[in-house]
């Protein structure tokens, strides 16, 4: 993955970390006119609804080390998507900063300018705590017990019903002092996790 690459990547992540539930953020979708031609391609395009308004806008990545900070003549494109696609908003992000001038005039045309250093895709989502936490619970109920010895003979558990432990929790383990024919003896039940 390049560089571009990575920065689009670690943006849209951060973005998809803060949004409310409900925004859909789609990275490098191409955009055609009505002759199926590609007239435009948006790193990161983010659509949501904010009470009765509908909320479109636009993210462009620039990771260019070698030509310098990010240039007026970027502004101006992304002004003009702003204009032609109707967004509602526009932000310019930079891994070099920006040019002398490109934050008054990024201000004018309502281009919002997002500078990024030194970070890795991988690493953003533990600088916001737990996103998203999903827990399973999973139980069952044993009526009865019955271990088969050998030679026609088993162990039924009969008091396993009314003993008052929860059946079936994974994970846990059983003692039940039993006698037979053969002797007595200790049965260990053990419930497997299920994972």
């Amino acid at each position: 993955m390049n560089n571009g690459k990575l920065l689009e990547t670690l943006v849209a992540t951060v973005e998809e970390l803060l949004l409310p539930q409900g925004f859909q953020v789609r990275t490098n979708r191409c955009i055609f006119n009505d002759e199926r031609v590609q007239i435009a391609e948006f790193d990161i395009e983010i659509e949501g609804k904010a009470g009765t308004t509908e909320l479109r806008w636009l993210i462009e990545c620039r990771d260019r080390p070698s030509q310098g900070p990010a240039p007026n003549s970027w502004i101006e494109q992304l002004s003009g998507r702003k204009d032609r696609f109707r967004l509602s908003k526009v932000i310019a992000v930079s891994s070099t900063g920006f040019a002398k001038g490109v934050v008054e005039f990024a201000r004018e045309k309502g281009i919002e300018l997002r500078t990024v250093v030194n970070a890795k895709p991988g690493n953003v989502s533990s600088w916001f705590g737990m996103h998203e936490m999903t827990m399973y619970k999973k139980t069952g109920h044993l009526e009865k017990v019955t271990i088969n010895i050998g030679d026609n003979e088993s162990v039924g558990i009969p008091e396993f019903r009314n003993s008052g432990i929860p059946g079936g929790i994974p994970g846990t383990v059983y003692r039940f002092p039993f006698t037979k024919r053969r002797g007595s003896g200790l049965l260990f039940l053990i419930i497997p996790s299920t994972q």
